[in-house]
């Protein structure tokens, strides 16, 4: 049995001599996971080994009857209306994240789609159409979702995009469809790499930060709403048109890789001490969006003077990093 819980992630089988000492033996690939189980819900885990198997690093045994009741106290100390984000104030967002990429795989459990048709020989299939949309975060890490109009199309809520118009870049195409579609401004962060095949379109998408304050939306949409990730995701999920649905859900999964990875990066540059000042790089700071601009404006004037200094540490502050981390990487 698999157990995901905000403690750990543990693998629980019958192992050789479990059924005669009425045991059963709780497998990790963390040896943390363990240590927080014993501590905080089954105290009678035995002693972990270590690198006893090839799955598991780490594995120990317990009574199988305090094992119940420690998954009986599991149950009844939830406190929590989102595991994701319990699992992200005790664990972290490492794991958080992993826990997120395996809820998207497990989505494909849901109830299978009728059998379609044998295609016709003779017809000939269309190739779907290039489109190109934007997926808009603000300052906060939240996405924002459109509703179309009376959810056209089985869409309950979905992402602005469309295809161009005559001599429009891909760019220019997703900056104007998330401008009718929303009602927001956008500025371009990321080209998200992969494409995205829907029913009638193969979209390429965009992530964009909202620039100003929102305007009237176009007749297409009827509402729009920013959501974390994992709202988003439920939200997405209401969708019903399978392929939109399966699509939308695989873009939220790519975007949350990108703000995820951004983010790491952006920790592990402000915590280096061999990285040169000045480094040109985009990053997301905590969540916030900073660019070479602002990188730009703190090596602007005298470098070493105590009030360009003071300068470019108020800068990276104002972009989410800790003071600490501030003067460490720009004092």
């Amino acid at each position: 049995m698999w157990l995901v819980t905000p403690v750990g992630f543990f693998s629980i089988a019958q192992k050789p001599g479990d059924d005669i000492a009425d045991t059963l033996t709780i497998r990790a690939r963390a040896r943390g996971d363990l240590e927080a189980l014993r501590e905080h819900y089954l105290p009678s885990l035995g002693p972990i080994i270590t690198n006893a198997g090839t799955d598991y690093r780490y594995r120990a045994q317990a009574p199988r009857a305090d094992i119940a009741r420690a998954m009986q106290e599991l149950v009844e100390t939830i406190d929590y209306d989102n595991f994701k984000n319990e699992v992200h104030k005790r664990q972290g967002s490492a794991r958080a994240h992993a826990y997120h990429k395996v809820w998207n795989v497990l989505y494909s459990i849901g109830e299978p789609e009728p059998p379609k048709s044998a295609p016709d020989a003779n017809v000939v299939e269309r190739m779907p159409a290039p489109a190109f949309g934007g997926v808009l975060i603000d300052e906060q890490g939240r996405i924002l979702l459109r509703k179309p109009r009376g959810e056209y199309d089985g869409y309950v809520w979905t992402f602005a995009k469309g295809r161009p118009d005559q001599g429009e870049t891909a760019e220019q195409t997703a900056l104007r469809e998330v401008q009718e579609e929303t009602g927001y401004d956008g500025m371009v962060i990321h080209r998200l790499p992969g494409r995205y095949r829907g029913g009638t379109t193969v979209t390429e998408y965009f992530v964009m930060n909202p620039r100003g304050d929102a305007q009237a939306f176009g007749p297409e949409t009827e509402a729009v709403r920013w959501a974390t990730m994992d709202e988003a995701m439920n939200l997405v999920s209401q969708t019903r048109n399978a392929k939109g649905r399966a699509r939308d859900l695989r873009l939220l999964q790519d975007v949350s890789d990108f703000q995820f990875q951004d983010a790491s990066n952006a920790r592990h540059l402000m915590n280096c001490h061999h990285v040169p000042r000045g480094v040109d790089v985009f990053c997301m700071v905590n969540g916030k969006p900073s660019n070479r601009e602002i990188f730009e404006e703190m090596l602007e004037g005298e470098m070493d003077s105590p009030e360009a200094r003071a300068n470019r540490i108020e800068l990276a502050m104002e972009m989410g990093v800790t003071e600490e981390e501030a003067v460490l990487f720009w004092g």
